[in-house]
């Protein structure tokens, strides 16, 4: 994440009214916050290329306090549709998914992730 992005994120939560949100950049397994800190966690695409899922939702555990919500949105690649797929798409699919297999990677936590 580049701070341009962060950047971003925080002039369009200011223009929709939602001043009072933060924006960070960390290490997903050591939070720079107080147990029980958060009232609200979301992730988009991290534990995919997180090899140890449990450190991950520990922390999450940790900072969030006692009745807040998780909010993922993670990737399934075995339930991906590529449609028309022109053979390099799908191609390109595939080897994604073994990249991040090979770097001890979940290209499929999405589905998996509840049980976790």
């Amino acid at each position: 994440m580049e701070p341009s992005q962060i950047d971003m994120a925080r002039s369009i939560a200011e223009a929709g009214g939602h001043g009072h949100a933060t924006f960070h950049v960390g290490v997903v397994t050591d939070h720079p916050f107080e147990d029980d800190y958060s009232d609200l966690v979301h992730g988009h695409a991290i534990v995919t290329s997180v090899p140890d899922t449990r450190a991950v939702l520990a922390e999450v555990k940790r900072v969030l306090k006692p009745g807040g919500l998780v909010s993922a949105r993670e990737a399934n690649f075995g339930s991906s549709v590529l449609a028309p797929d022109y053979e390099v798409i799908g191609e390109s699919w595939a080897g994604l998914s073994e990249h991040i297999t090979a770097a001890d990677g979940h290209p499929s936590i999405g589905k998996e992730l509840k049980r976790h």
